[in-house]
């Protein structure tokens, strides 16, 4: 008898950065998560790899000049996507076969 294994897969779509201008800047990427029936997933996202960031304010770099920004599960940005600590989130579904969308605003 073969046994059926749980497996997940996932993609994400690029989120561009655009050049930076005073207001609101509204660009969104989708990851997008796949899992066999049934399986419970989580998806999480750290703070970046810019030394000095944090999952509550994330920072990117140019030479040494750094940018703060983050990420947001809405395009209201009041809700930080993260790893759950502090005040982020982290995004959780169960598997139905097909490919689940998940939207990561900037």
């Amino acid at each position: 008898m073969r046994k059926n294994h749980a497996t997940c897969s996932a993609t994400a779509t690029t989120l561009a950065f655009s050049a930076y201008t005073p207001g609101a800047i509204a660009n969104n990427s989708t990851i997008s998560v796949k899992c066999t029936k049934s399986t419970p997933y989580t998806i999480s996202l750290n703070k970046g790899t810019t030394t000095g960031g944090t999952v509550g304010q994330r920072l990117m770099a140019f030479g040494a000049n750094t940018r703060q920004y983050n990420l947001y599960t809405t395009a209201a940005t009041n809700v930080i996507f993260g790893d759950g600590s502090g005040a982020s989130v982290t995004e959780s579904g169960t598997g139905a076969g097909v490919a689940t969308a998940n939207t990561v605003t900037y």
